[in-house]
């Protein structure tokens, strides 16, 4: 039977973002561990749409959540 192939995703893609030192830790962690391979998949290494400010409001309306401020460049999910 093959290892678990198992993906640590770092999700924000912002300038300054404090995930990839977590998102290394976390890998460093689960190397050690058998029976599984882990990977760091890093949405910054992609050419994905972000949504801005002004979307996420627009978003917010439509999904029932307001943005509230919170100064995020990120995708909402």
């Amino acid at each position: 039977m093959s290892d678990l192939r198992i993906a640590i995703i770092l999700g924000s893609t912002q300038p300054g973002r404090n995930g990839k030192a977590v998102a290394d830790w976390v890998v460093e962690k689960a190397a050690p561990r058998t029976g599984a391979k882990y990977e760091l998949v890093d949405l910054a290494d992609y050419p994905l749409p972000h949504l801005g400010r002004a979307l996420l409001a627009e978003f917010g309306a439509v999904c029932g959540r307001a943005h509230q401020g919170l100064g995020c460049d990120d995708s909402c999910i």
